[in-house]
């Protein structure tokens, strides 16, 4: 009776524990040419969308240090490549296999969304001189869906949505002072950017 309660706790903890192949095992190589696109959304600032396309490339070519430090650790030897040429922009998700056919993995970048809140409130400080503040703060979120594919035989290896939050305050005793805060534009491309930093992270623990 007890083994037929602990087999399938034990088949399960079995196939969790099964480590899924990462993209350079299924490829059979150790050097992987990749490619970043981004999925046009009409509805965003495209200059926002081409460069935060551009920051993806960057951190392709050189990952985060602590990423850097894992690959060392784990001495995977894994090389990633970015392919030459111009960054490229389409409207959907129409990947021909021969116009990429020197590319192992086809990096998707989609920004779904993006907000922006700016606020003007008083902060009172609960002290025996109640002080009080004026304050501004600006918030952007950003919601990023990045796809990694195999462009020959559209194989998707990953797929996740990125959620990326950049917050700011600046409070004085005076007036509302706006202008010591980063603009709109820049709070919302920091917000893109946590998500690629994120996406990163992951993309290189399954090369």
């Amino acid at each position: 009776m007890l083994i037929r309660i602990l087999l399938p706790l034990i088949l399960l903890f079995l196939v969790s524990c099964v480590q899924k192949a990462n993209i350079h095992e299924v490829l059979g190589k150790k050097t992987l040419t990749t490619k970043p696109v981004l999925i046009k959304n009409k509805d965003i600032d495209i200059a926002l969308q081409k460069v935060a396309l551009k920051e993806l490339e960057e951190q392709i070519k050189n990952p985060p240090l602590d990423v850097k430090l894992k690959s060392k650790v784990f001495k995977r030897g894994i090389n990633v490549l970015v392919a030459k040429g111009s960054l490229e922009n389409v409207n959907h998700y129409d990947f021909l296999s021969e116009k990429y056919g020197n590319i192992d993995v086809l990096i998707v970048m989609e920004i779904k969304s993006t907000e922006y809140n700016e606020r003007k409130y008083i902060s009172h400080v609960e002290d025996e001189f109640g002080v009080k503040y004026f304050c501004v703060e600006r918030k952007a979120e950003a919601v990023v869906l990045f796809n990694v594919l195999n462009p020959k035989t559209r194989e998707v290896f990953f797929a996740k949505t990125y959620k990326g939050i950049d917050y700011k305050r600046y409070c004085d005793e005076k007036t509302y002072k706006p202008e010591k805060l980063p603009k709109k534009e820049l709070i919302l491309l920091k917000a893109v950017e946590r998500t690629v930093g994120a996406f990163i992270r992951d993309f290189y623990s399954i090369l």
